[in-house]
This record gives structure tokens, sequence and C-alpha cells, in this order.
């Protein structure tokens, strides 16, 4: 996955990464973005991105970094990488994610509190439940949800209906 493309394609207008000099040592991190006119740029400091966009240019950057070399693979370990997104946004990080971790390219450890996360990592053969008792290491447990309620698996965890 080329990063650059991959950045075009989820942030609209995305056009390239520059270090620009500050001072004589020191060096600042602009993303450009196609402007209102035809063939201008517009670049902002890194900071001056929303809270979404730096949260998507950090998710696949690690994704496409951690899958380059495919001689030490890496293990991605993520608390809630959907904060700041929108699920559009952030579904396609996610089936690309699944993509390589099934093609053993790189492995995932993800938490989330999140339901549509809950329901698309929990009802695959990947995920697990972590269950915390008080003053007792948590439990890592296998999901088994009954299709047959027709449920999602984060209304099963809502109800307190989940068979783990």
């Amino acid at each position: 996955m080329k990063l650059l493309a991959k950045l075009k394609e989820v942030l609209p207008g995305f056009e390239s990464f520059k270090f620009e000099a500050t001072g004589e040592k020191h060096r600042l991190l602009r993303a450009y973005f196609s402007g209102d006119e035809k063939n201008t740029s517009v670049g902002y400091n890194f900071g001056e991105l929303s809270d979404g966009q730096r949260m998507l240019i950090a998710l696949y950057s690690l994704l496409s970094f951690s899958c380059a070399d495919t001689k030490y693979p890496y293990t991605l370990c993520l608390d809630e990488p959907e904060n700041f997104l929108a699920l559009p946004e952030i579904q396609p990080w996610l089936i690309s994610l699944y993509d390589h971790c099934m093609d053993a390219d790189v492995q995932a450890l993800l938490i989330s509190h999140h339901p549509e996360l809950m329901n698309y990592l929990l009802a695959s053969p990947v995920g697990h439940w972590f269950e915390y008792q008080s003053n007792r290491p948590a439990r890592v447990k296998p999901i088994r949800a009954d299709k047959k309620d027709g449920f999602p698996i984060s209304e099963l965890v809502a109800r307190g209906w989940l068979n783990v």
C-alpha cells in the first residue's frame, strides 16, 4: 500500500506532505491540500488539521509502515482507533487491517467499545472478549454469540445477554 496514494483516497483534497524549514535546525511537517483555485495548494501545520484528519493519517501510516517489512512482522496495539472518526471513515481502514492480518503481514490487537467495531470484530473468528471482575485478573474468552436471536453482538452486550 502506498501511503500517499491511500491518503489521497481517504482525505478529500489531500496532495502531499512536506518538511519546511522554520529555522536553521528545525523543520515543520505541513500537509498540503488542493485550494479553491486551479493549481493552488494550501499548506497546514500538522496541528492545524482536524482530529479526524490526524487520526486517519496516523492509522494509515501505522498500517503502511508495519506491513512494509515482511521479514520482521509487527504487532499493532491500538486502543480505540475509531476515536474522532465516523464509521464510514474507520471501516475502510478496519477492512484493510483485517485483510493484512489474514495475509500474515501484521498482527493487531484492537480495544474498542464502539458497537459497530464490536459487531465487526467479535463476529469474526478472531474476536475475543475481555471480562473483568473485581480484584481478579481479566479473563479472555472467544466470543460465542447465538445468531438465532437476530441481535447484533453490540446489542447482546448492551442487554447483558452475551454467552461467553
